[in-house]
């Protein structure tokens, strides 16, 4: 047997034996397939005779209708609706009233807070996006986005209507409690057109042109 045969008994050895293993579990871990999803994997022998995992992709690519222009167009605007919603959050959080000092009304801040900051990686992972996503891009750049804005929307409103209750039971300086709490539900506004202007976006998804070989593993998440 030449080396070079030799090299390619092993690798189909190899590739059998990762196919068993695999199928075997659902997957290795979910950080693992969630990055990879789509790809179809397999080991590969070098002239060497050292293995490494080929991957290629053999998802779906999900491409949003609409030119070059308007996919930069609709950036720009989540972009900077999503800015104007941190800076009414910020604008009204730091304002020296006593309904900031509430508990309930502070609680909600904290959670809003976090809220805005986990946000920011849906709006970025939408901002580098291009106009042919793989699943994994889809996922953070598209159904990550959309919901994300909803949740922040909501969780903004929630802390609106906390201000309100705390305005109604209190009743001391009013006109400041109703205020704040109108900032914070413009916030939440800026955040819920982000969700309103992602859910008229279509997708069309396009069929990868990569083949998936018979002895690859395709990574499903």
């Amino acid at each position: 047997m030449s080396f070079r045969d030799n090299i390619k008994q092993r690798a189909e050895k190899s590739n059998e034996n990762y196919l068993k293993k695999n199928k075997a579990r659902e997957y290795h871990s979910r950080p693992y397939h969630r990055f990879f999803e789509g790809y179809a994997e397999q080991y590969v022998f070098d002239e060497k005779g050292e293995s490494h995992i080929e991957r290629v992709y053999v998802g779906d690519y999900y491409c949003p209708e609409g030119t070059a222009k308007e996919h930069l167009t609709d950036k720009l605007l989540g972009a900077a609706l999503y800015l104007a919603a941190v800076a009414l959050y910020v604008v009204c959080a730091v304002q020296r009233v006593w309904y900031n000092a509430f508990v309930p009304v502070e609680l909600f801040e904290v959670i809003g807070l976090v809220v805005l900051f986990w946000f920011l990686f849906p709006v970025f992972a939408h901002l580098k996006a291009g106009q042919k996503l793989m699943i994994r891009q889809y996922r953070d750049a598209a159904d990550l986005y959309r919901l994300g804005s909803c949740a922040a929307a909501f969780c903004m409103w929630a802390l609106a209507l906390s201000v309100l209750i705390s305005v109604a039971a209190v009743r001391e300086e009013i006109i400041f409690g109703l205020l704040l709490a109108a900032g914070f539900a413009l916030s939440g506004l800026c955040l819920y057109l982000i969700y309103l202007k992602e859910k008229k976006r279509i997708y069309k998804k396009v069929p990868a042109k990569n083949v998936k070989k018979r002895e690859s593993y395709t990574i499903d998440y």
